[in-house]
């Protein structure tokens, strides 16, 4: 890893590491051994620019990744399938906006 900045844990103990300096999501079990990786470097869909923080809804189904690098949160599957994309309108670069936008999510997802 070069620069974790997010990381979340699904119901089975997974845990999910956004890593700001490497572009693909990575899975790890809750022992620690490599599961997967999530996205591919680039801006098509799937695809990933400095993704910095993450998000694991309550089922353990679906994986929100926030880039900084395309401006957008990206929707996959646990098993690393991409499903859907929100681009945001405008250029989100502070942290603790993002972080907000992936709580809004994962809330409303939950209720």
């Amino acid at each position: 890893m070069n620069s974790p900045a997010g990381i979340d844990v699904d119901p089975s103990g997974n845990l999910y590491v956004a890593d700001d300096g490497n572009s693909p999501i990575q899975k790890f079990t809750n022992n620690g051994d490599f599961v997967t990786m999530l996205g591919s470097k680039g801006s098509k869909n799937g695809q990933l620019d400095r993704p910095h923080d993450i998000a694991v809804d309550s089922s353990g189904n679906n994986v929100y990744v926030a880039e900084q690098g395309n401006f957008q949160i990206q929707k996959f599957a646990a098993d690393g399938k991409f499903i859907t994309k929100w681009v945001l309108k405008m250029q989100m670069t502070i942290n603790f906006k993002i972080s907000i936008v992936l709580l809004s999510i994962s809330y409303s997802l939950m209720y």
